[in-house]
């Protein structure tokens, strides 16, 4: 359902799968530090309808960055870390 794109040292992109998993939100990852690109890639190559992005400057701020990536001029939104499930969950009842 999810894909966490990180381009953070991975800590980040652990702590949230883990997160979203414990809520019942199938969620899977990059674990050999390739590229954003390469992981927008990997995320749209496994099915997942949304993708996380999480880079320095979110993490800094508490944030993530949320892209659908089935849905035709779909828009990415920035939300607030402690806003997280609830925003996945809503995107994912659509």
């Amino acid at each position: 359902q999810v894909w966490i794109v990180a381009t953070t040292d991975g800590f980040e992109a652990t702590e949230l799968a883990d997160e979203l998993r414990s809520h019942g939100i199938r969620t899977d990852r990059s674990f050999d530090g390739r590229s954003m690109k390469a992981q927008m890639k990997g995320a749209d190559r496994s099915g997942a309808l949304l993708a996380l992005i999480v880079g320095a400057d979110e993490a800094s701020a508490g944030m993530v960055s949320l892209r659908p990536l089935r849905e035709q001029g779909a828009q990415q939104s920035l939300v607030p870390r402690s806003d997280l499930v609830a925003k996945v969950k809503e995107m994912l009842e659509r």
